[in-house]
């Protein structure tokens, strides 16, 4: 079975051929709004969340806006109970205008200025996740003038870590962390301030893990690591924030994560650290962004092009990279592969043909799916592009060469909203063009 064929019969349904997301079909959606446009199932967004937490229910969840920060999809997690990770002021405002209470917010990311600094304590977060001495002496100086105590936890940039994620954020020379080997000597400045309180500590391996021994060694050197700077400094850790890094399988030999395997085998290595010097009460956060919404959403546009070049079928789509970047392979790739792609009232039929897939921007770097297998295409058919609920249009050049902007949908039990309209450069696409120059 093909990657493709397994996300949707995991996630979605068909009927004859047909694509349903949310109980609705996916080209009747289209023909009531017009495509492109991304469209996400916060059915799928509570599933897995439903899921993480029954496997690792020793840990608390966090919801990394980085993923996607539609303001709908933060409201799915924000309402079933989950705090919020952010790395921006703008992120801060989203999780704070979607109602997040603000001690459920964790502040991370390097190079935080002094305004989204300044912002973050003034809303009262729950932690922000300090990755150099400097950020450190900016945090004194702030809640010093604010007076007021402020939580922080140093973010750890460990000695050794696995490569094993697509994205290795730890482990070497990094702009992620305080390398290990000062992380004490990080946690006696904070001790020592009067405005600062001493929170826990953030590890972050890499991004984009699919191998549930991998996470566990992870987690169990994070766990060490802890205990180990308890030991050296005298400080308890109320907290321990493991970061993200769950994978999705976005490619045909991706194995998907077996998330049961791992929570069985985390469960006993995250009780046993409660017995460990300084981490009694500590409470454990993972905080994953990809994992939680990328099979949720759906990019759908359509063919407006068929064209033969010296043996080759090119797919002409009206929308490309500038709205979905990750298939055309310029976001963490090292090795262009092709994502799951889908014909909306074809799935399930017999790949007979072979196509090149390509955007309408003006660049061959605009091609997202190469020599790719699809049933027989006709212009006017809507492609889907699978697992776009994560760093898709987030991601994407959305300005380049100004081309309007896809539209977000929800769909949920047989009801679709509109979470984001389309931009204003679409005013010149919806009557004569000349009467809005």
């Amino acid at each position: 079975m093909s990657l493709s064929d397994t996300i949707i019969r995991t996630w979605y349904e068909t009927n004859d051929g047909d694509l349903y997301a949310g109980g609705l079909l996916v080209s009747e959606i289209a023909a009531r709004y017009g495509t492109p446009f991304y469209l996400y199932s916060p059915g799928i967004f509570r599933e897995k969340a439903a899921r993480l937490r029954r496997a690792i229910p020793d840990a608390e969840l966090y919801y990394s806006l980085k993923a996607n920060p539609t303001p709908a999809v933060i409201q799915t997690f924000i309402d079933i109970g989950a705090g919020l990770e952010i790395a921006s002021a703008g992120e801060l405002s989203l999780a704070l205008r979607c109602g997040c209470p603000p001690s459920r917010i964790i502040f991370a990311g390097p190079g935080k200025q002094e305004y989204e600094l300044s912002a973050g304590i003034q809303a009262g977060i729950g932690e922000f996740h300090v990755e150099s001495f400097t950020e450190i002496d900016r945090l004194q100086t702030l809640s010093r003038s604010a007076g007021v105590s402020v939580p922080v936890a140093v973010r750890v940039n460990a000695t050794e870590i696995s490569k094993s994620g697509a994205i290795v954020m730890s482990g070497g020379s990094s702009q992620f962390g305080i390398d290990e080997e000062r992380v004490a000597e990080a946690i006696e400045i904070i001790i020592r301030s009067s405005h600062l309180r001493c929170a826990g500590l953030h590890f972050y391996a890499g991004t984009q893990m699919l191998d549930s021994d991998v996470i566990l060694e992870v987690y169990s050197s994070c766990t060490e690591s802890a205990s180990a700077l308890a030991r050296a400094t005298g400080q308890s850790f109320g907290t321990i924030d493991f970061g993200g890094g769950f994978g999705v399988p976005y490619f045909e030999k991706d194995n998907e994560l077996n998330i049961d395997a791992l929570g069985a085998s985390l469960l006993p290595v995250l009780r046993a650290a409660k017995e460990k010097a300084g981490l009694s009460d500590t409470r454990f956060i993972i905080e994953p962004g990809r994992y939680l919404t990328a099979e949720g959403g759906l990019y759908v546009t359509r063919i407006i092009d068929i064209k033969e070049s010296r043996g080759a079928t090119f797919l002409v789509l009206e929308g490309g990279m500038h709205h979905n970047i990750a298939p055309a392979g310029h976001f963490g790739q090292l090795i262009k592969r092709n994502f799951p792609i889908v014909i909306a009232n074809r799935t399930g039929k017999p790949a007979d043909d072979v196509y090149t897939i390509v955007g309408p921007l003006c660049t061959p770097l605009d091609t997202l799916g190469r020599n790719i297998s699809l049933p027989h295409a006709e212009i006017g058919d809507i492609v889907v592009f699978l697992q776009a609920g994560a760093y898709s249009r987030t991601a994407s050049p959305l300005q380049f060469l100004s081309h309007p902007e896809p539209m977000e949908l929800m769909v949920d039990q047989g009801i679709v909203s509109i979470a984001r309209k389309q931009g204003d450069v679409n005013i010149l696409f919806r009557g004569t063009l000349l009467e809005h120059l």
